[in-house]
């Protein structure tokens, strides 16, 4: 009898596993939208860096995921970002993807990676070309989303398969590298799901 309820138990988590990435790739995927949609703004392309820091601004308020937005030059410096230009622990633009984007054309996304900011919180990026009305390269449009702010995901996800908050969760890399993971509880009932 035991056995079989491990079994049971494991299909359950293979289940719930499967539906939380395919909504983690959805969530991804919509962001990957995102940045393709800030970089073609007429006001990221062409305006003034206070224009511009407004509308990162109006982004942010609108899409809860992003904790960065910003903006570059051709060159690769930060000319507009959703902190004050002097923030202590703003993110800092990762230039072998810049270099990448402008090379490339392409959106690009940075795997989880801890960012500069007194939590060292982990957060995924996103980073897509802006040109002029010409064709030229003006720089990247880039943003990074916190693995925190998907955490709701996991938590979500776990609700609706089993109606309560019955399981313990582990987010990692293809390499094996703990990227997130559940609080631990006492109440938990079943084993860590792992994801990737």
């Amino acid at each position: 009898r035991s056995a079989l309820l491990v079994a049971e138990r494991g299909s359950e988590l293979a289940v719930n596993a499967a539906a939380v990435a395919e909504t983690l790739d959805r969530v991804l995927f919509e962001r990957y939208g995102d940045i393709q949609l800030f970089a073609n703004d007429g006001v990221i392309r062409e305006g003034a860096p206070e224009k511009k820091r407004e509308r990162l601004q109006h982004y942010s308020r609108l899409y809860w995921y992003y904790s960065w937005l910003g903006i570059t030059d051709a060159g690769g410096t930060i000319i507009a970002s959703t902190d004050a230009p002097s923030s202590p622990g703003a993110p800092a633009i990762n230039l072998d993807t810049f270099e990448a984007v402008r090379r490339s054309g392409t959106i690009h996304f940075e795997p989880a990676a801890a960012f500069a900011t007194s939590q060292q919180q982990k957060a995924v990026g996103f980073m897509a070309p802006i040109y002029g009305a010409r064709g030229e390269f003006r720089g990247v449009m880039a943003s990074l989303v916190p693995i925190d702010n998907l955490r709701s995901i996991f938590e979500q996800e776990g609700r609706l398969r089993y109606g309560q908050d019955t399981y313990d969760w582990l987010l990692l890399t293809r390499d094996g590298v703990l990227v997130a993971e559940k609080q631990a509880s006492t109440d938990s009932a079943s084993g860590p799901a792992i994801l990737d």
